[in-house]
């Protein structure tokens, strides 16, 4: 049972992940204004496509039971990352206690490209390994990064946001300090249902999650329209098979000026394997 809640906490943290992130824990009182979600996306949208690095923390919580079995999992992750040339540093604490049993994860990664190929570097507890993927394996193109935001932008309408949201709501508050727009919505039943049996088909936990529930929020600075931060929530409703205590994965943009990545010394020369997930076991 313990790993089938384990099973669920990942699955609840990649439909997460598939729909946004983030939030900052300082904010201020919100007032209402007349400005549209759809609009103020779209500025966002626009004004991340010249963004070249950016310096962000992930932070993770994530409480549940089921079926007696208790899991709690808390992290941070920061992150940076640079387009030219292509890098992406990862520092990640998480800490999990299931059923009494605790387990602390702690690690540096390091994405570099190298001829065309990515050469991703892992390290923890002192050891380094290394594995090499070409662009087809790691999934992503930076090269279609501005193309793909264009795609983005001609489906952010008023019309679109309704068929995938309810409850929108436009405020302004701060983050840090910084001013922002904040769009909030609850993702809709049906969304989420898509969203959960994609998550559900790769990890297979056998639990009924259709109950479960998603709440959006972005928060895009006034002065500049990049991101500040995001968050997604999720709640358990009362038939639920599993009861969710606590669930949030929150993304905060602390900067869009990072220094060049470079890999330490310590790992340039680390054993190369097949699956860097050899390496944490």
């Amino acid at each position: 049972m313990k790993r089938k809640i384990v099973s669920i906490a990942l699955v609840c943290v990649m439909t997460v992940s598939m729909t946004a992130c983030g939030k900052s824990e300082k904010e201020s009182s919100q007032k209402t204004v007349d400005v549209s979600a759809s609009e103020v996306i779209s500025k966002m949208v626009d004004a991340s496509q010249d963004t070249k690095s950016a310096d962000s923390t992930v932070s993770l919580k994530f409480s549940a039971e089921n079926d007696g079995s208790k899991l709690d999992l808390s992290g941070k992750m920061d992150v940076k990352a640079t387009e030219d040339p292509t890098a992406s540093y990862v520092n990640l604490e998480l800490a999990s206690k299931a059923d009494g049993d605790s387990n602390d994860i702690n690690y540096e990664l390091y994405l570099m490209e190298d001829n065309g190929d990515y050469k991703m570097y892992i390290g923890t507890e002192g050891q380094w390994a290394s594995t090499t993927m070409s662009a087809d394996d790691l999934g992503v193109d930076v090269a279609d990064l501005t193309d793909s935001y264009s795609q983005i932008k001609e489906y952010i309408t008023d019309e679109n946001i309704d068929k995938y949201f309810s409850n929108v709501k436009v405020t302004e508050k701060k983050v840090d300090k910084k001013a922002c727009y904040s769009v909030k919505g609850d993702v809709k039943s049906d969304v989420v249902d898509d969203l959960l049996a994609s998550a559900e088909s790769l990890m297979g936990t056998g639990i009924d999650l259709s109950d479960i529930g998603f709440s959006v929020e972005i928060c895009a600075d006034k002065k500049t329209n990049k991101p500040a931060s995001f968050t997604i929530t999720a709640n358990s409703g009362k038939d639920s098979a599993i009861d969710i205590k606590d669930c949030r994965i929150s993304i905060k943009y602390n900067s869009y000026d990072v220094d060049a990545i470079t890999l330490p010394e310590e790992a340039e020369n680390a054993p190369e394997i097949d699956s860097l997930l050899d390496s944490l076991y």
